[in-house]
Order: structure tokens, then sequence, then C-alpha cells
């Protein structure tokens, strides 16, 4: 809590409306540039890498490796990044405005966890990814709508949930464990997230075929197949519509 916290009062330093870009782009992409700054001022403009320098040196990021004077830097860990996906969830209901009470995430969770039933969490994205809309212009894309997804997903708790999973050679969208003592649910979780827009709806079928030959790769792979309860779902968005919601395997 006391890091939730330091999250919130970091991204209110200088430019919010650029320090929540960057906070876009951590949840994104999983790590972000900058050059270091070695010493702040207060006789110079804040920038971007003063920004992404203070979350380094207060432990909200780390260096992951140095590129010519440019550092990547990513995560440290999955509790901060569950404490990330917990602020650009708040960060999301107030942009879309809506109530996250009124959302009931963790009600829908639930319902996955004890009825193995996918369509409220659909039915939560689509709503948020609809007030959403005005965003297309800027970069409304696929990883856009898996990060959202996340925060949906995260904050809740009932699951250890996990992005970019890797399976054998590839990454599983998103996985959902068990977080025992928590909560007891009857399956474990496998999704695969895709997106189209609108002018690629024509799309829909093969990307769809696509997404369950993923699935039933990922299904398949023994580090999946040992755990012996997971369950493949399908979530194909056409613009901000959850097309497929379907479970696979």
């Amino acid at each position: 809590s006391s890091d939730y916290g330091k999250i919130r009062r970091m991204f209110r330093v200088g430019n919010e409306g650029e320090n929540l870009a960057i906070l876009e782009q951590i949840v994104r992409d999983g790590a972000v540039q900058a050059a270091i700054t070695a010493q702040f001022s207060f006789e110079k403009r804040w920038t971007r890498d003063d920004f992404i320098s203070l979350l380094f040196y207060m432990g909200l990021l780390t260096i992951k490796d140095a590129e010519f004077g440019q550092l990547a830097f990513q995560v440290p860990n999955h509790v901060i990044t569950e404490l990330y996906y917990r602020y650009f969830q708040e960060i999301l209901s107030e942009q879309a405005n809506l109530r996250l009470d009124d959302m009931r995430l963790t009600d829908r969770l639930i319902a996955l966890a004890k009825d193995d039933d996918i369509g409220p969490i659909a039915e939560a994205l689509q709503t948020v990814l609809e007030r959403l809309s005005n965003r297309d212009a800027r970069g409304f894309d696929e990883k856009y709508v898996k990060a959202t997804l996340m925060a949906l997903l995260v904050p809740a708790g009932v699951y250890g949930t996990f992005s970019e999973y890797p399976v054998g050679q590839g990454y599983a969208d998103i996985v959902l464990w068990r977080r025992p003592p928590i909560l007891e649910p009857k399956h474990q979780h496998l999704l695969e997230v895709k997106h189209l827009k609108k002018r690629d709806a024509a799309q829909l079928a093969e990307t769809a075929e696509e997404g369950r030959a993923q699935l039933r790769r990922y299904l398949a792979h023994p580090d999946i197949a040992r755990r012996g309860d997971v369950l493949g779902w399908l979530l194909v968005v056409v613009g901000y519509e959850v097309a497929v919601a379907e479970r696979v395997g």
C-alpha cells in the first residue's frame, strides 16, 4: 500500500500528462528508454528523462540494458507490476468516466473462477474500450487492448496474473494462475487477445483461427499441460467490440 501511494505521488511530479504517457508505455511494452539524470535541478525544465530517472531512483524501475547512452528500464518485479496496473486501472476509469465500484470487477473474476464464464470480463473490456474510443488516433492497438484487460484483471487479486508469459518459443498474452489461499478456482486460464481495426473486420475469421492455433499450441506445451487444469480463451476485439470470446481446447 505504501508503494502504491508512492506511485501515485510520483506521477504527479512535473507534467502529469506526459507522466501518464510514460505509465501507458510501461504497462504496454514493459520497458521505457531514457538517459539517466545524474543530478536534478529546479532551474531547468522537468523532462521525460528526469521523470523516468526519478522512478528508477525510487525503486519503481530497474535497468535492463544500455545502448549508446540510452538506458532501457523495466519494472523490477511482479509486485511493482501489479501496482502499476492498479494505478493504470484508476487512470482508465477516470478517462472512461466509469466508477470502479459500478464495474464489479471482482464479481466478474469470480464468475470466471467459479463458473468458467469469460462473458462478464469480455463485457467489462468492451465497455471500457467503447468509453475510450476517442483514443483511436493516439495509437489504440493490440498492445493497448491487452494492457487495458490486464488493468481490469490484476487489481482484483483473484488470480496471479501475468502478461507475455513464456511458453516454449512463444509468449502467451495473459495467464491467470491460482493464488491460494485467496480463492480456489475451478481452473487456471490462458488468454490470447487479438485486435483488428474496424476497416480490417473482414479478417476476423482468419485472425480468430490464428488465435485458436496459438492457444492449442500453448495448451499442448509440457509446461502448461502438466498443470492439468488450464483452459484456453480467445478474445478478438474489432474496433472497440469484443467480437469473439470463446473457449479453445
